[in-house]
């Protein structure tokens, strides 16, 4: 029987994402017939016996490595918002200052330097400990599922002491940012891509006769580190745990129904218990919070039910009724980059008089349950909910939910919840893969994300398309460029080019619209940048016939590949100027398009609130655009919901752990050994 060899130095304890994604890796080799060996950090022996025991099922275990990837000394891993200043000081070296500064950081880049050096050597041991005794063939495989540039060396040190391991094949998968933001800022990062390309080209030179294999989590960043020219990365399907996988037909007219009621493992969790143990002391983790009002009229929440009280409300199926609010998830840890603490309370103030206060939605928060210093911690405060006569809701509008849970309890919060909201950093996440989406997209559950990044990218497809079929058959009036009323301050190039940057030189310009057309599609071609990485900002205002403004909105949209870039619009009824503003969305340099051609229709049953304008999400503009994307998704629920459960069987197929195992071990990806 062939051997899988699975590292993950990072796992430390039997929860998190380290954990899912090696039971998923792992599991899947086991099921195709490999003997799989599981290396972990040492510090997974020192939690409780279950630890090494849940993940025994899938492997051996060997507890042998001493230190994790989240290494601030590492130009790939520490390359994070709190670090960055750091690793730049240590990269740029001494300069023109005075002696006593150029000597501290002469001092400083030593102790760097050793730094990495003793993480490099430690990790080489930590290797040579772990395939002590391990015979390798030409049909094994070790996978490391999460490194940086530190392991990478550390593995070279130790794969070139030991001419046995040249028979395996060997996969090294980087699932930290090369640089930050997008390609239009790439070039300013030139020092950090240099470094890096210095410590790959030592440690391939190492290994000449190993066959090493290069991955990535996301497109986006195989695209940044084969800008390196040190070997091809390609994206790996990155694996999402059989318990997320969709319904069948057959299942989802059977009775089990996760939107009935909250599981058993979930209320176990939330009352901060074991499964089948007993109630702990105290307030709950859940924390369920009405607002009231003190003496001086200042708004505060205050813990609304005892642990008794919770769970009365669970045994009678309060929350995540079939029929009570729609839950909308803010899953997840919250972190900087995450931005919760900031997005959260003007949503909230927006939508609480048509959404919360009725009760017809419930935010759902999961946060962390303890908090270094209070910081990155969110606190909602929320409106009179009595005000005006107003009856209160009768469930919670808000619901704070620990991180983490267990995995079966978080598989149910997934599972019952009707809209998940990611509203991430859409820099720091242009090509950085975030979980949760991928498992609420398998789970068939409607998603708003941001605009500009890895997040929207995925469902950016099935919204182009279902604005082609919108239109396709329709009797429509099409507009094309040459139609338009523009500037005189930036007008149309050569071909009908139409260039903008971000502020200065926008493209503006208007059209009529005609009595009963209500719905707009906007086509054109990328002319420059023509890749991934630039998007476009369209900002459509709208005026009746007397010049009064009516109600707006704004897209942003990237490119698309081999067919034409689209997005939908539903025009006022009361509209007869349309007035738009092409712009760079995020980057101050010149984009351009080409070929822009309006299609007007009053073809289709037009309802007061619009068509819904994308399928299986939304993708907001920005944070002020969020509670038009809340308002779009929940007036058009059934519509998401249909079309995100039928993109959910898409989506898992390429997702499930075995497509990921089979890449890995597919002769047409894996690298051949020089002889």
């Amino acid at each position: 029987m062939s051997n899988f060899f699975l590292i993950d130095h990072s796992l430390k304890d039997s929860s998190g994402h380290h954990c899912d994604y090696v039971q998923c890796v792992a599991g899947a080799a086991q099921t195709m017939g490999f003997e799989t060996t599981l290396g972990t950090n040492r510090k997974l022996v020192r939690q409780r016996g279950s630890d090494v025991d849940n993940l025994g099922g899938v492997g051996t275990v060997k507890p042998v490595f001493r230190d994790t990837t989240y290494q601030s000394d590492s130009y790939l891993a520490g390359l994070r918002h709190l670090t960055r200043s750091k690793i730049t000081t240590q990269l740029n070296g001494s300069d023109s200052t005075g002696y006593l500064s150029r000597t501290r950081k002469k001092i400083a880049s030593v102790a760097f330097q050793r730094r990495r050096e003793k993480f490099v050597r430690q990790f080489a041991s930590d290797c040579d400990r772990f395939f002590k005794n391990a015979s390798l063939t030409e049909n094994d495989h070790t996978f490391l599922a999460t490194v940086s540039e530190l392991e990478l060396m550390g593995l070279a040190v130790y794969l070139s002491s030991q001419p046995r391991t040249m028979q395996a094949q060997w996969h090294l998968q980087f699932h930290f940012n090369l640089f930050d933001g997008r390609p239009p800022e790439y070039e300013e990062q030139k020092e950090t891509a240099d470094a890096v390309r210095a410590c790959f080209a030592a440690a391939m030179s190492r290994l000449t006769y190993h066959a090493v294999n290069f991955y990535t989590t996301s497109d986006e960043l195989a695209e940044q580190y084969n800008r390196l020219g040190v070997g091809i990365f390609e994206s790996l399907p990155y694996p999402i745990a059989t318990e997320f996988r969709p319904k069948s037909r057959l299942e989802r007219s059977g009775l089990e129904c996760f939107d009935s009621a909250i599981s058993e493992s979930l209320i176990g969790d939330l009352m901060g218990r074991s499964h089948g143990g007993k109630a702990s002391s105290g307030i709950p983790n859940l924390k369920l919070y009405s607002p009231n009002q003190t003496a001086d009229g200042a708004e505060q929440m205050d813990a609304g039910a005892s642990v008794e009280g919770f769970e009365v409300r669970a045994s009678e199926s309060e929350f995540f009724l079939e029929n009570g609010p729609i839950k909308i998830t803010c899953p997840g840890g919250v972190r900087r980059e995450k931005g919760h603490a900031d997005y959260l309370q003007p949503l909230v103030s927006e939508i609480w008089e048509a959404y919360l206060a009725t009760g017809k939605l419930q935010l759902v928060v999961q946060q962390t349950k303890r908090n270094v210093l209070r910081k990155q911690k969110v606190n909602l405060s929320l409106p009179d909910q009595t005000s005006e006569n107003r009856t209160a809701p009768k469930s919670a509008p808000v619901v704070y939910c620990p991180h983490p849970l267990s995995h079966a309890a978080y598989v149910d919060l997934i599972k019952s919840t009707d809209i998940g909201l990611m509203f991430y950093d859409s820099r720091a996440y242009y090509s950085r893969r975030a979980g949760v989406l991928g498992e609420l997209l398998a789970s068939g559950k409607p998603v708003i994300v941001p605009a500009g990044c890895w997040l929207a990218e995925q469902i950016q497809e099935p919204n182009f398309e279902y604005a082609d079929q919108v239109i396709a058959g329709c009797e429509v009036r099409q507009i094309e460029w040459s139609d338009f009323r523009w500037e005189s301050c930036n007008v149309p190039m050569t071909g009908g080019v139409l260039s903008f940057d971000n502020l200065k030189h926008p493209f503006n310009f208007e059209v009529d619209v005609e009595p009963g057309e209500t719905v707009l599609a906007m086509k054109f071609d990328w002319h420059w940048p023509s890749e991934t990485g630039t998007y476009c900002s369209v900002q459509l205002q709208q005026f009746d016939l007397d010049g009064q403004e009516l109600d707006g909105c704004q897209r942003v949209v990237g490119y698309r590949e081999s067919k034409r870039t689209n997005t939908l619009f539903n025009i006022d009824a009361k509209a007869r100027t349309l007035r738009f503003s092409l712009q760079n969305a995020f980057h101050d340099s010149t984009a351009s398009i080409r070929n822009v051609e309006l299609l007007m229709t009053n073809a289709l049953e037009h309802k007061a609130e619009g068509i819904p304008v994308g399928s299986v999400g939304v993708v907001a503009a920005n944070q002020q655009s969020l509670s038009v994307c809340v308002k779009e998704v929940v007036e058009n629920l059934e519509h998401y919901r249909q079309t995100a459960e039928a993109f959910s069987h898409h989506w898992y197929a390429r997702h499930e752990p075995r497509r990921t195992v089979s890449h890995l071990i597919s002769m047409e990806n894996i690298s051949s050994k020089v002889a």
